[in-house]
């Protein structure tokens, strides 16, 4: 907003108030008005003000005269004290400037509502397909079977074995897609390892017998 003897320009909507009162005004002499506020009291050439106003078009001095005593009329300024004529050079505003941020208009908005954070509860991959609980018990249960049919019959000790290798890759399957935790899968291994093992000592005395 700038200010300067009785008169008030809102530079953001190229408006002009005289005494208050909103005065209407051409646009050339408003850019006029704008380029010789932002150098208040400086003499403003006219081929510099041709240029600010007029850019890239051929216009003689009287267009530039007419703006300016469009101005002047606007302005009140009967006796040329606010818009000073420098003769054969140019223009220069003589009244002292002030210069502050322009008013915003307020707007009434209400507060939005304020938002209860959405916490994200992360659940298995396997539970997707309607699993309530992941499904790891028959491994053990299998290796139970194996090692016992195993350790009866010594026939049973090469399938006991090959049973041992799927156990094994079920149980990794079952850590994709069911979501089981590692450490369970290797104590799944280490089980049926073990029953394995029992089933060969086993088998291995009884031949010995």
């Amino acid at each position: 907003m700038w200010r300067f003897a009785t008169c008030e320009f809102d530079e953001l909507k190229l408006q002009l108030r005289v005494r208050g009162e909103p005065v209407d005004l051409e646009l050339k002499p408003v850019e006029v008005l704008l380029h010789l506020l932002r150098h208040a009291n400086e003499v403003v050439t006219k081929e510099e003000l041709l240029n600010a106003v007029w850019p890239g078009l051929a216009v003689v001095d009287g267009s530039l005269a007419t703006a300016v005593s469009k101005l002047r009329k606007a302005l009140g300024d009967d006796d040329s004290a606010i818009i000073l004529t420098v003769p054969r050079v140019g223009y220069r505003l003589a009244a002292p400037v002030e210069v502050s941020p322009a008013k915003k208009d307020k707007q009434t908005t209400a507060d939005p509502a304020p938002t209860e954070p959405i916490l994200e509860t992360s659940q298995p991959e396997g539970s997707k397909t309607g699993w309530s609980k992941p499904r790891w018990s028959w491994p053990v249960t299998a290796a139970v079977a194996v090692a016992l049919l195993a350790a009866l019959n010594p026939i049973a000790v090469l399938p006991a074995g090959l049973f041992f290798g799927f156990l094994e890759a079920g149980a990794l399957a079952m850590q994709r897609e069911v979501g089981v935790q590692s450490s369970l899968v290797y104590v799944i291994q280490g089980l049926t390892m073990v029953f394995v093992l029992c089933a060969l000592a086993i088998n291995s005395k009884q031949r010995r017998v």
